[in-house]
C-alpha cells in the first residue's frame, strides 16, 4: 500500500514538473553576443544546455546596423555591437536555474544599404549589407536645378564605419525604371520669345502658324513664336476674334454678264 502511494506521489510530482516547471524552464531563453574569442570561450565553459531543444527558435544569424535591433539586412539582434553580424553557435547553461543562453559569436561587418558616393562621381551607386560590395556603376545621376551634372556629397548622410561613404545628390537626380541610365543629365528646356523673328507677336488669319487649336478663317490670331534652349520652337496663340478689315472676305466683283441700263439718249 505504501509502495503504491509512493509511486502515485512520484507520478504526480513528475507530471507537475513536466507540465509546469519544464515549460517555464524552456521559456527562460536569453541571448549572449561574444565579440572576441576569449569572451566566447568563457561562455562555452559553462557547458551545453541540459535540454537540446531549448534554443531551437534562435535564428542562425542576426544583424545590427546603426543601432542595436535596427537592421534591413535580416533578423535583428537583441544585443551585440553596431554594424555587426553575429552567427548562432550553440546554447549553454545560464547562471539561473533552467536558463538557456543562446550564444552568438561575432561573424562579420555589416554595412549600410544607403547609396554610395565615390569621390569625383556625379552620381550614386547602390549600397549593400556586405561591406565592399556595391553597385558597379552609378544608377542615380545628380543634377542641378538647371539640369547640369554635379558631384554627389556625403554631407548630411548617416555613415557606416567602412568605405566608401554614403552619399546623396545635393540638388536632385534622374533615374529610369530599370535603375540604370546610360547618359548624363538632360538639360531642362526653357523657352523665350524669339527676338530674331520680328514682329513678335504677329498676327495672321485662321489656324496656321504652329497653333494647336483650330481657329476660324475669318478670325485674327495673335501668335508669339518662342525659341527654346534645345533649338526647337513653340508657339503661343491667342484668338482675337473677328476684327473688321483684317480677316473678312471682300464681296465678289460684279459679274460681266450683268446688263447695263439702256441709255435713253
Amino acid at each position: 500500500m505504501k509502495t503504491n502511494l509512493k509511486f502515485f506521489l512520484i507520478s504526480v510530482f513528475y507530471l507537475f514538473f513536466t507540465l509546469f516547471v519544464v515549460k517555464d524552464v524552456q521559456a527562460l531563453t536569453t541571448y549572449h553576443y561574444s565579440d572576441t574569442a576569449t569572451e566566447h570561450a568563457l561562455i562555452v565553459a559553462n557547458g551545453l544546455c541540459d535540454l537540446s531543444d531549448k534554443c531551437t527558435g534562435a535564428p542562425s544569424a542576426c544583424f545590427n546596423n546603426e543601432s542595436i535591433g535596427v537592421t534591413n539586412c535580416g533578423e535583428a539582434c537583441k544585443g551585440g555591437g553596431t554594424w555587426s553580424k553575429y552567427a548562432y553557435d550553440n546554447c549553454y547553461n545560464g547562471e539561473r536555474f533552467g536558463e538557456c543562453v543562446a550564444e552568438y559569436q561575432y561573424n562579420d561587418r555589416v554595412c549600410s544599404t544607403g547609396d554610395k558616393c565615390l569621390a569625383g562621381e556625379t552620381g550614386l551607386r547602390a549600397g549593400s549589407c556586405t561591406c565592399g560590395v556595391y553597385g558597379a556603376s552609378t544608377y542615380k545621376y545628380c543634377c542641378s536645378a538647371t539640369g547640369v551634372a554635379e558631384a554627389c556629397t556625403a554631407a548630411g548622410v548617416l555613415q557606416d564605419p567602412y568605405p566608401p561613404p554614403e552619399g546623396q545628390c545635393p540638388g536632385g537626380y534622374i533615374i529610369d525604371g530599370t535603375r540604370v541610365r546610360s547618359s548624363n543629365c538632360t538639360p531642362l528646356v526653357s523657352c523665350a520669345p524669339d527676338t530674331s523673328n520680328p514682329p513678335n507677336p504677329y498676327t495672321q488669319c485662321g489656324q496656321t502658324g504652329g497653333c494647336t487649336n483650330n481657329y476660324a478663317a475669318n478670325h485674327t490670331v495673335s501668335i508669339t513664336r518662342n525659341l527654346c534652349t534645345d533649338t526647337t520652337f513653340t508657339y503661343s496663340c491667342t484668338d482675337q476674334g473677328i476684327i473688321p478689315g483684317q480677316c473678312t472676305t471682300p464681296p465678289p466683283p460684279p459679274s460681266s454678264s450683268t446688263r447695263r441700263r439702256r441709255s435713253l439718249w
